[in-house]
């Protein structure tokens, strides 16, 4: 009975990311590495990477693989581009789980897979979907691995962490290398166990790696260092092989590469805060326990202990914090080792004696966090986008009715801790993946004019054309890439040529088109759009939301044409 209770939270969580699973493609990189994923299905180029025809070079192959084989089996749809993140979810909260298991108890392995899936960020990338959640995924992996290798010697746990690293790297770059490396190198160094960085086996480990990354090192290489006449990125002379081993990940550090987008030092830690709730409260004194183990002992550790995770979280997390270009996402990466410094301290303060005191601040700070997280779910399902559906505002208050228990009756801290954690987290996110993001999606027009215009048989896809508008959303849902159009002016001659064509424009292109004095256009559709991966007070407040929107629309043009 009480391994189904267990089970529980997990079948939870399943639930909302199959919910997760359904929705559209989300604006602006999911939408384009979904298209990218298709485009390379059409075309069968695997090893040189392309994007509506033109050179890609941005982010490794591995996401735009995976992808590209589940649309294979299972169709061109939402649950397919989701379904190898979801599972590289999974296997980073069983990797948690297992490595938690090599120096704690069961009930801190089991918490530390708890936390992971239940944290915000890992229910957001299994629906915004990029390449962190295969990264963690396959870093989590590379860890566990590794440790079971240095306790047990066996080949068969040394092949599994470089294989680990071999995929984090083909999924987000060196970045897959150097958590692994940082969470290793703090632990030796704490143990004393300098004879661990010269092991023979690191080599076999390397050329593992280096097998798995031959692939698409020879893409590059044939793509753009083979080619250096090719203007990429705005580009000419842009060596692959560099770019992927340096210039996109060191070079943000170092200014070398371009991208800046000026966020504080601290932008990093301030996402932290929403990103890892339910948890986020319970992190910070676990990270600060981790820190004071280590120095009342004088930064040495016995072989029984480790400072994995600690190294693996801390020394990441501070080089990603000091890049001159940052988004909330590429701190992903070590939340599961962040999971595990969590699991381990709820495990600790429910089950030694001389820790209540930090039970009851805990306590005390979890039912702060789990009422500002059923807060913000009322404020959105009443006030921002009002919920009719009453089995979703059913489901939502059983939950809430079960974390009132938890809270005011149960007696039993686990409940008090645990249960109310992730009780509000899947109630709230049951509420944002059905109903919430569902009516976001309205506002996400590309995907909403493609879909329109497939049920429009008197619209040929290849007739449309996408004018100061454009969003990867629109190629996706279209099945076909759409034409983009450089000047307005060419518009005479498109429909002179061909007849009448489509275009989805905003409202400056609408105005450069009715000023042509041929052809004609007619506004079919009209539609408010919005950027919803990054929503503001503005769009939120009903009263406002029009203000914060776009105009886009759908124009037929149309002229003296030499076809019937």
């Amino acid at each position: 009975m009480r391994s189904i209770a267990q089970l529980l939270p997990f079948a939870a969580l399943l639930v909302v990311f199959a919910l997760g699973a359904r929705l559209e493609v989300m604006d602006v990189d999911a939408a384009q590495y979904a298209s990218i994923a298709k485009e390379m299905l059409e075309t069968g180029s695997y090893l040189q990477v392309y994007n509506r025809g033109v050179d890609y070079l941005d982010k490794p192959p591995l996401l735009f693989w995976l992808t590209a084989f589940s649309f294979s089996v299972f169709g061109i749809n939402n649950f397919a581009y989701r379904l190898p993140a979801i599972l590289f979810s999974l296997l980073a909260a069983f990797a948690a789980y297992r490595f938690a298991r090599l120096y704690y108890s069961v009930q801190a392995a089991y918490l530390s897979a708890l936390v992971l899936l239940s944290c915000q960020a890992f229910i957001l990338i299994n629906h915004d979907v990029r390449t962190d959640g295969i990264l963690a995924g396959s870093v989590m992996l590379a860890i566990w691995q590794l440790a079971a290798y240095l306790q047990q010697r066996r080949w068969i746990y040394l092949i599994g962490g470089f294989v680990g690293v071999g995929l984090a790297m083909l999924a987000k770059g060196p970045i897959g290398l150097i958590v692994p490396v940082a969470a290793f190198t703090v632990d030796f160094i704490l143990k004393r166990q300098w004879g661990n960085f010269f092991k023979w086996q690191w080599l076999v480990g390397a050329g593992i790696v280096a097998l798995l990354l031959l692939p698409m090192c020879i893409g590059l290489y044939q793509q753009f260092d083979l080619h250096p006449e090719k203007v990429v990125n705005y580009k000419t002379g842009q060596s692959g092989l560099r770019f992927y081993f340096w210039t996109q990940s060191f070079g943000r550090i170092t200014g070398e590469n371009e991208w800046n987008n000026n966020v504080s030092v601290t932008f990093q830690a301030e996402n932290f805060l929403w990103s890892f709730l339910p948890w986020t409260f319970l992190f910070l004194p676990a990270l600060w326990f981790a820190f004071r183990q280590i120095v009342r002992q004088g930064f040495l550790l016995n072989p029984r202990q480790e400072a994995i995770a600690l190294g693996g979280f801390v020394l990441p997390f501070l080089m990603v914090s000091t890049s001159k270009y940052q988004l909330p996402h590429y701190s992903y990466v070590v939340f599961p080792l962040a999971a595990i410094l969590t699991g381990v301290y709820m495990d600790k303060i429910l089950t030694e004696t001389p820790l209540r005191r930090w039970f009851r601040v805990s306590r005390a700070l979890q039912y702060f966090t789990v009422s500002v997280v059923w807060l913000l779910g009322f404020v959105l399902a009443l006030w921002a986008f009002p919920m009719q559906t009453w089995v979703l505002w059913a489901g939502g208050i059983g939950l809430l009715l079960g974390c009132a228990w938890a809270m005011g009756l149960s007696r039993n801290p686990y409940h008090q801790l645990v249960t109310t954690g992730w009780l509000s987290i899947v109630g709230v996110n049951l509420w944002l993946n059905a109903h919430i993001y569902p009516t976001l999606f309205q506002y996400q027009t590309g995907s909403v004019v493609a879909k329109y215009i497939r049920q429009q048989p008197d619209i040929p896809i290849e007739r449309v054309y996408v004018y100061k508008a454009h969003w990867h959303s629109i190629d996706f849902y279209s099945r076909k890439n759409t034409q983009w159009l450089h000047d307005a002016s060419m518009l005479p001659e498109i429909t002179q040529t061909g007849g009448p064509c489509w275009v989805y424009t905003d409202s400056t292109g609408l105005a450069e088109i009715k000023a042509l004095p041929k052809p004609t256009a007619e506004v079919l559709k009209t539609y408010n759009r919005f950027h919803i991966s990054s929503l503001t007070p503005e769009f939120l407040n009903p009263a406002t939301r029009q203000k914060a929107c776009n105009s886009v629309y759908l124009v037929r043009v149309a002229g003296n044409s030499t076809k019937p």
